[in-house]
Order: structure tokens, then C-alpha cells, then sequence
């Protein structure tokens, strides 16, 4: 099934109202890692079928990715989760 922008609530399922910028990068990405205040975090993620949930782990946000990958094993591939760049072809402008 392909999810589009428009099929992503605004509103998380706790009732974090979402940005267009942060609903891009759930579609793009299918995982959205979102640091509080108090050093906890807030993991939004799109099932395959477009679902939206949401979990929040007391803990920084590489930490919290890690045990939510171990709690939520048929989430997002990790390949979507990380903020790697894309692999250098050794091509210059």
C-alpha cells in the first residue's frame, strides 16, 4: 500500500499536533524521532499499511531507537531509520 502526505494525521495518536516538515520525513523515512525537554523521547513511526503510532522511551534518541528497534522488530526497516548520507559515487560537480 503507498501512503501519501495527505494520508499521514496531523496529530499524533497522544495528540502531538505534527508539522508538514515532520509528516514529510514520516513518509519519507517511515520513522520520526522527536527529543524533549527533559532528555526523554517521543518515536512516531508508520506501519507498512500506513498506521501511525507512537511510543515514548525515557532515554536519548539513539538509545531510544535502539530498544524500540528490539521492541518493534516488524517496523520500519532500520535502513529508513538512520540520518546516514547517501553513499559517495566519487562524482564532483
Amino acid at each position: 500500500m503507498t501512503v501519501s502526505l495527505e494520508d499521514i494525521p496531523a496529530v499524533s495518536p497522544g495528540g502531538l499536533t505534527l508539522t508538514p516538515a515532520e509528516r514529510l520525513t514520516l513518509l519519507e523515512r517511515g520513522v520520526l524521532t522527536l527529543a524533549q525537554r527533559d532528555g526523554s523521547t517521543l518515536i512516531l513511526w508508520l506501519s507498512r499499511s500506513g498506521h501511525l503510532s507512537e511510543q515514548y522511551y525515557p532515554a536519548a534518541p539513539a538509545a531510544a531507537l535502539d530498544r524500540w528497534r528490539e521492541e518493534y522488530p516488524d517496523a520500519p526497516p532500520a535502513h529508513r531509520v538512520h540520518d546516514e548520507p547517501e553513499q559517495d559515487d566519487g562524482f564532483a560537480p
